[in-house]
């Protein structure tokens, strides 16, 4: 629990737990998002806790740390339905075109989830290892987008008459 300092620093605290409880009906699962505004809002509100690392240095490291841990778990989660799907549906994607930009998208989450766990492991203090923490947050949602897009790309090649097969829920079920 954060020990706010004073009005402002309660205020701040409010407005991050505000950010991310706005996220909680984005998740499709423990590990599955539907939206990039729980990158988004996770985002914000490490950047709000920043602002209280000298009320509360302990409170503010453990939720930031948290905070990166999950989104970069969420990305992770994404990255590898991609991978699954690629493997599950390599026969169907006859489209080159199609391969190629796929790869293209993986490759693209793959270093963006590189950048965000580079920046997890920057030191500094607590105020500016927060900030680096809603960097990587950043980092993990360009990770997830770039995923859900070569998935997109995967279900439209797999599907081309747009019968809604969820490359997504495939992927999962079969874990």
């Amino acid at each position: 629990m954060l020990e706010p300092a004073d009005r402002s620093d309660e205020r701040r605290k409010k407005q991050a737990g505000n950010r991310i409880n706005e996220t909680v009906d984005n998740y499709l699962d423990d590990d599955r998002v539907e939206s990039p505004a729980v990158f988004e809002g996770d985002a914000a509100a490490a950047s709000h806790l920043a602002s209280l690392s000298d009320a509360d240095p302990h409170g503010v490291n453990q939720t930031t740390w948290l905070l990166a841990k999950a989104n970069a778990r969420t990305a992770n989660v994404s990255i590898t339905d991609v991978k699954r799907a690629l493997e599950r549906f390599d026969d169907d994607l006859d489209d080159p075109g199609h391969r190629n930009a796929i790869e293209s998208h993986l490759r693209n989450a793959e270093r963006a989830y590189e950048r965000g766990e580079n920046a997890l492991e920057r030191d500094g203090s607590v105020k500016r290892t927060a900030k680096d923490r809603a960097r990587a947050i950043r980092q993990f949602m360009t990770a997830w987008r770039q995923s859900q897009q070569a998935l997109d790309t995967i279900q439209r090649e797999d599907d081309p008459a747009g019968h809604h097969h969820d490359a997504r829920r495939s992927t999962s079920e079969r874990q």
